[in-house]
């Protein structure tokens, strides 16, 4: 899904407080309230309210990396419903490390296929509800190494077809088109040595995290799915006015998957300027690069360029012609203890262009 996030009033109050939990520690909160304003040509105007929540737990010490909640809640013209609330939260001396989605939606949405080569004219309109639970806890191994369980259960109901002309449209063929539920387990490892979550500007990060549903544990359908995120940052001055950012990102696919479950080549984190779901497939690989500059007050913008391919084999996204994207944008800080970024972005592919705006970096 798409998530876009306009601020009415860029200087929102913040509300802080503080607490003392020992001698080396202060454990601070912070939250920014912000309505949201936005138009997509998917959406129509959007309205709706989020919040950015960052914190660290009691006994943390100044090293601990501060976690961070994320509500929102947002309503469109085109009856787009969904609430939402993101969260990473590391523990004390990040001995462990929580992610977690917590969803419930109502989003219809454009879909055109499944694979490389679907068209324009394969649009259809999916009409759909949806509950996500998606949350990994990682325990510490090392320095900055994670590794463990993944739990992810997803229902999705009340799905159906129509035309864009608002005729009844079945697709018997495609697997999930009337909805599933599913209860995955998996296991992933993390290496994560950025220095922010929202706004990181040195560091690596390289996670592997795998999802495996089966009929004996709740599933409708029987299916595994693997993806590989890595990312690398270099501050190039040392003095955070000037970041260079890389992402490779692939996802494998196995199984009767569902087609809500397949890969997506898209969105507003990685290859930015496609249609999130505009194309899907088994498999995927997308790489980006970004520079992200300050320059001046509260003020920054960045510059990127993405690359993507997909296919229902691994060897498929290397033979097909890889797709294109790319934009620029521009920074505002509503931090003050550190840098939290809200970003907007223009990109463009060859299809289509697209407007992104949300809190933190792309990746």
């Amino acid at each position: 899904m798409i998530k876009y996030f306009l601020p009415f009033l860029l200087l929102t109050p913040t509300i802080t407080s503080f607490a003392s939990d020992a001698d080396t520690s202060r454990t601070s909160l912070s939250i920014v309230p912000l309505p949201v304003i936005a138009y997509t040509p998917e959406t129509d105007l959007i309205l709706g309210a989020t919040a950015l929540g960052q914190f660290k737990l009691p006994g943390s010490e100044t090293e601990t990396r501060t976690s961070n909640v994320i509500p929102f809640f947002n309503y469109t013209l085109k009856n787009q419903f969904i609430l939402q609330v993101d969260h990473t939260i590391f523990f004390s001396d990040e001995r462990y490390k929580w992610i977690g989605e917590t969803r419930f939606d109502h989003f219809p949405q454009s879909f055109w296929g499944i694979g490389y080569d679907t068209r324009e004219d394969d649009e259809v309109l999916i009409e759909q509800r949806n509950i996500i639970l998606d949350h990994s806890l990682y325990k510490k191994i090392g320095t900055v190494m994670f590794t463990g369980p993944r739990l992810r259960f997803v229902r999705q109901y009340d799905v159906s077809f129509e035309t864009l002309d608002g005729e009844p449209f079945v697709l018997p063929d495609l697997v999930g088109s009337e909805g599933h539920t599913g209860l995955g387990i998996g296991w992933g490892i993390l290496y994560d040595s950025r220095n922010s979550v929202l706004t990181p500007s040195e560091g690596m990060y390289l996670e592997v995290n795998s999802i495996f549903q089966h009929e004996t544990i709740g599933s409708t359908f029987r299916f595994g799915k693997i993806v590989l995120d890595a990312r690398r940052y270099i501050d190039l001055f040392e003095n955070q006015t000037s970041v260079l950012a890389f992402q490779m990102n692939t996802a494998h696919a196995f199984g009767d998957i569902p087609f809500e479950e397949l890969a997506l080549l898209g969105g507003m984190s990685i290859m930015r300027g496609i249609y999130e779901g505009r194309y899907r497939e088994k498999n995927t690989i997308a790489v980006q690069t970004e520079l992200r500059r300050h320059l001046f007050w509260r003020i920054g913008m960045v510059a990127f360029m993405a690359a993507g391919n997909l296919g229902a084999s691994v060897s498929d996204t290397f033979i097909n012609p890889w797709r294109l994207a790319g934009g620029g944008g521009v920074r505002f800080n509503i931090g003050r203890d550190e840098t939290t970024n809200i970003r907007l972005d223009f990109a463009i592919s060859e299809e289509m262009s697209g407007l992104y705006i949300t809190f933190g970096e792309a990746f």
